[in-house]
């Protein structure tokens, strides 16, 4: 903390967490989680990122180095199997790439929103304080109301007729998830926060069916934990100047947000 009670609550509360927990499921490894945190800086310029993190993951795979004191990650994906073959190293480079991609940054904007919240919204931030089974529910209107991810593609299998436009197999379609998520047929009031919809999980933002994410509950309980905990031992927070979005394309996200914190008793 800051003198004065002054912090920035995207970096101290929000930007390590989904990092580390990536980075290694098992004992921390300093070296190890700046090598994480590299990549998922590099993983925003895109294309640059990916050859790094690439190189880097094959070479781990070419030499047997193990990721952690228990390699689970890595050992679960030389042992699946697809069609009863094993995946390639390319295969998995891909998959642990996905994973850094896709579960850092998605998983900090999801914490910086709700962190976001909390100081944008004084009595929200005094209910979950006294109502901590309501903490479940803000979470999922959070995912729905500023989805972490904006958008996504997925590629025709076969021809298909969507809102009258013709598609053929191998055409790619752009869906917009922030829209859905806001759909006035599916949800009342739907611009709205609010704590008390009758069935909150029904947001598209992590997917569904074959495509769900497989980080979903590991994400909705680092919210759960960072959440209890910061209301457990901040009594007031403040917004201190405007949020800044980070240009990271289909993503949403904030960096920093300026905040004063007032510890708790």
């Amino acid at each position: 903390m800051s003198p004065a009670g002054r912090c920035d609550g995207e970096g101290r509360c929000c930007r390590s967490t989904p990092r580390l927990r990536h980075g290694d499921p098992g004992p921390r490894d300093d070296a190890h989680h700046g090598s994480a945190r590299r990549h998922a800086r590099q993983v925003q310029r895109v294309v640059r990122g990916r050859h790094d993190l690439e190189a880097a993951v094959l070479t781990r795979c070419r030499h047997g180095k193990p990721w952690t004191a228990k390699p689970l990650r890595r050992a679960t994906l030389s042992e699946a199997l697809i069609d009863g073959s094993p995946l390639t190293d390319q295969q998995i480079v891909t998959q642990l790439h996905f994973m850094v991609q896709a579960g850092v940054h998605t998983t900090r904007g999801l914490l910086t929103h709700l962190v976001e919240r909390l100081l944008l919204d004084r009595e929200i931030f005094e209910r979950l304080r006294g109502e901590r089974d309501l903490v479940p529910n803000f979470i999922e209107e959070s995912l729905r109301h500023d989805s972490p991810v904006q958008r996504t593609s997925r590629r025709c299998t076969h021809a298909v007729e969507l809102g009258g436009v013709a598609l053929a197999p191998g055409d790619w379609v752009e869906m917009g998830i922030a829209s859905a998520n806001r759909d006035e047929a599916k949800y009342a009031d739907a611009e709205a926060f609010r704590l008390d919809r009758p069935q909150p999980r029904t947001h598209l933002t992590f997917g569904a069916g074959s495509h769900v994410c497989p980080g979903a509950t590991l994400a909705r309980l680092e919210a759960t934990v960072a959440v209890e905990v910061l209301l457990d031992r901040v009594a007031r927070m403040d917004m201190l100047d405007s949020v800044h979005y980070p240009p990271i394309p289909g993503n949403l996200g904030h960096d920093p947000i300026p905040a004063r914190i007032i510890a708790a008793d």
